[in-house]
């Protein structure tokens, strides 16, 4: 695991102008994933959960180096948001 940057696009820490965590020492909006029962350290741009939408985006893939069906371990938002999608889309074809 490469702490000092972003291991999918190489932005590094100190290029950053966030506010660092306390805890896991990367800047707020960073993400820790784990991918393949191993720790990434992903920007906020790389560690959204838009690269991890229906899968990891062709991207990540390329650079990471991941097999064609590595998966996301730790996406629990990314079905909190996707539940909350579900429900916007119920409400308006309700009222429509």
């Amino acid at each position: 695991m490469n702490s000092g940057a972003c291991e999918a696009c190489g932005l590094k820490i100190e290029e950053c102008s966030e506010t660092l965590n306390e805890s896991s020492g990367l800047p707020s909006s960073w993400f820790m994933r784990r991918i393949d029962d191993r720790d990434y350290v992903l920007c906020d741009c790389c560690g959204s959960y838009q690269q991890f939408r229906g899968g990891i985006t062709p991207y990540l893939q390329e650079a990471l180096r991941l097999d064609l069906y590595a998966r996301c371990e730790d996406l629990g938002e990314v079905k909190v948001m996707a539940a909350a999608r579900a429900e916007r889309r119920k409400k308006r074809a309700r009222k429509g």
